[in-house]
């Protein structure tokens, strides 16, 4: 005979509009059952069932007060907001096109931050569009940190040489800008700003004001004709804790080219 697996408490309450909705009003601070039932889009039937089905599971309590979300409530409430704003994110078919893999496992569960982000895009009426863009706010960016896939001359000529500033370039970008005997690939050297290298192959910007991301495409290349934009103090925090990531682990410069030597 085989065993009826049970749902997680999070699948349990997500499973019911009436119960997602009950918990998240309750977290927000509607306590008191009336007004629940006020805010809440459902029959009072379905609200008091609810009431009880939370209480069960052990997400909710009653207290002379009103509801009150336990502690594995508040945790419950907290990931099926992020469910909620990670599944409006994805509604554009950007995500359906490009690689999320390429971002470690933390920051894809952390999507939801990004919640309102916009994804522009190049056309042929516009075909310069994501370059004026990202090189406009990188330009105008007091702490600026960026991860380059490419060599962009556009990106590179707006990169600031500062101690605010910080750049990770891959390390097919060295590699053949020093073998082009053309001289097409001109590196720029900086003074001041922090260089390292490491193969990454997605391209990161962040500023003080804007979160700037391009993923490779689902067979590996780069898009230079869209890019993720978000502006909320939780997209740049999502973006400054990646960048983070890969600086902590690629190489710097000095050390890349001494290997060389």
């Amino acid at each position: 005979m085989s065993g009826v697996v049970e749902q997680s408490v999070v699948e349990y309450v997500l499973s019911s509009s009436v119960r997602s909705d009950v918990l998240l009003a309750i977290e927000s601070g509607t306590t008191d059952s009336d007004a629940l039932i006020e805010v809440t889009d459902a029959s009072e039937s379905a609200v008091y069932n609810a009431f009880g089905a939370l209480e069960r599971r052990g997400v909710v309590r009653s207290t002379a007060d009103g509801w009150q979300l336990t502690g594995s409530g508040q945790f419950v409430a907290d990931a099926i907001r992020q469910n909620r704003e990670a599944c409006a994110l994805l509604d554009d078919d950007y995500w359906q096109t490009h690689d999320i893999g390429e971002l470690p496992r933390r920051f894809r569960l952390r999507l939801g931050d990004l919640a309102g982000a916009e994804v522009i895009r190049a056309d042929d009426t516009e075909p310069f569009r994501i370059v004026d863009e990202v090189a406009g706010r990188i330009r105008s960016g007091r702490r600026v940190e960026v991860v380059s896939p490419i060599y962009q001359a556009e990106f590179a000529e707006s990169m600031p040489d500062s101690t605010d500033a910080r750049l990770i370039v891959h390390d097919r970008v060295i590699e053949r800008a020093i073998g082009d005997e053309t001289g097409e690939i001109e590196l720029r050297r900086y003074e001041e700003t922090g260089s390292r290298i490491m193969p990454v192959d997605l391209a990161l910007g962040v500023t003080e004001d804007s979160l700037m991301l391009s993923l490779p495409t689902l067979d590996g290349r780069y898009d230079s004709r869209a890019e993720v934009l978000a502006e909320s103090d939780r997209a740049i925090q999502w973006g400054r804790d990646l960048f983070e990531h890969y600086w902590e682990r690629a190489t710097p410069e000095s050390e890349f080219f001494a290997d060389r030597l």
